[in-house]
């Protein structure tokens, strides 16, 4: 039988579908892609446009369909910056309490880390220079002052599930006893109150460095001058 049979045109009185041809576009594309014949067979031509038509749909359904089941963000914790993130705060430690930020570098096992408070990384913070400031303060006022060195002892020992009310008495108290000897270290010159916060502290624990860096004539940072007494520094600067 003669091959271009299928290909053409029917003899009078034959309506048979399958040698009845159908013109295709040019550009059509077959389900995987290939470049479609210009003429194709009725059958062959359904045929197609069902699995082009099935193929459009799973597609479409496919890409309509979620592709994981979304889960909340998980809730940031621990540290000042984790809660700047979260509120969308200045990064300020204007308003920030001292008791608090000590609150939280325990949580974190921060304290367990160096022996002095003030070497534990505060890299979490905006103004760390504030924020090591008071820690200097809290490690001076512990050397002579056996309850905040008790207090510090127990901020070391705490951990992320200690009972934070419990925390929070044991870091207050150890502000007090700073705010108390910044009193007497840097008498105000203002009506204004000294407020327990890192910025309040931190500016006056930088003014009584200066005072110091002065009366020993250093050429250091601030960052670089220990705390000294008020006694041994009036001596300083009667010498």
């Amino acid at each position: 039988m003669d091959d271009r049979s299928e290909t053409s045109e029917p003899s009078a009185g034959v309506t048979s579908s399958s040698t009845r041809s159908v013109p295709v576009p040019t550009n059509s594309v077959d389900p995987i892609g290939a470049q479609a014949p210009l003429h194709l067979n009725v059958p062959v031509a359904a045929q197609l446009r069902s699995a082009t038509a099935t193929h459009t749909a799973a597609a479409v359904a496919a890409a309509l369909a979620p592709t994981s089941i979304s889960k909340p963000p998980r809730p940031l914790k621990y540290g000042y910056a984790a809660d700047q993130v979260a509120t969308g705060a200045s990064q300020s430690m204007k308003n920030i309490k001292f008791a608090d930020v000590l609150v939280q570098l325990a949580q974190r096992g921060q304290f367990r880390i160096s022996a002095l408070l003030a070497r534990v990384s505060t890299k979490t913070y905006p103004e760390q220079h504030f924020v090591v400031s008071c820690l200097e303060l809290a490690d001076f006022e512990g050397i002579e002052n056996e309850k905040v060195r008790n207090d510090t002892a127990l901020l070391r020992q705490a951990k992320r599930d200690t009972d934070k009310v419990e925390l929070d008495n044991i870091a207050r108290s150890i502000v007090t006893a700073c705010q108390l000897q910044l009193i007497l270290m840097v008498p105000k010159n203002t009506t204004r109150k000294l407020e327990p916060t890192i910025t309040g502290m931190g500016k006056r624990v930088k003014d009584y460095k200066k005072r110091i860096r002065a009366a020993q004539k250093s050429k250091l940072k601030l960052s670089e001058i220990k705390i000294i007494s008020l006694e041994k520094l009036e001596r300083l600067e009667k010498a």
